[in-house]
């Protein structure tokens, strides 16, 4: 799937501007959803509607973060939020770690490595707090799923419990020697 970007000078640019504008327009005024909107433009990330249905998909080779649109039309702020953090988390991520497109790009999205999804939690979440967006931890994990929601509550709660690192493979905890599970497959 390819996208364009503001900047590429092609005949649909025009149009790809106008419809991420009725994206953005269709989230609701709320000043935090707003900041996260704000983060995205700064991190250059064009917004899309999504074709998956009920799926949110940030796709990092092209810095678009595709939306479900229906989850626009009658909005709850705090799954809005979480969406917006989580996929923030994402993009910093592969930001942060771009040699973990090699994990995914071979992958269907529903195969993405849980490894993956919680870093995005925990990253998003973090840069939530240094937007001074307050969300209580436990109401951000009440979105995900256990036992990733546990895991994720953990590290959020406890960062002393934090796992090193990823290594330059994408690997979280793998022993040295050893090929990483997120290579596998």
């Amino acid at each position: 799937m390819a996208f364009n970007h503001p900047g590429d000078n092609r005949p649909e640019d025009a149009a790809r501007a106008a419809v991420e504008a009725r994206i953005r327009q269709a989230f609701p005024p709320h000043p935090y959803i707003q900041a996260l909107l704000e983060e995205l433009a700064r991190l250059q990330v064009v917004l899309a509607p999504s074709a998956v249905p009920e799926q949110w998909l940030y796709h990092p080779r092209d810095r678009v973060l595709t939306v479900w649109l229906p989850d626009l039309q009658q909005p709850n702020l705090s799954f809005l939020l979480v969406m917006l953090t989580h996929e923030l988390g994402h993009i910093l991520d592969f930001d942060r770690h771009p040699e973990r497109l090699g994990i995914i790009q071979a992958r269907h999205w529903s195969q993405v490595p849980l490894q993956l999804e919680e870093e995005a939690f925990v990253q998003g979440f973090r840069r939530l707090q240094q937007l001074h967006v307050f969300l209580d931890p436990e109401a951000y994990a009440a979105f995900i799923q256990p036992p990733l929601a546990q895991r994720v509550l953990l590290r959020l709660q406890q960062p002393d419990s934090l796992p090193p690192e990823p290594d330059s493979k994408g690997c979280l905890d793998c022993p040295e020697g050893r090929t990483p599970r997120l290579l596998a497959g």
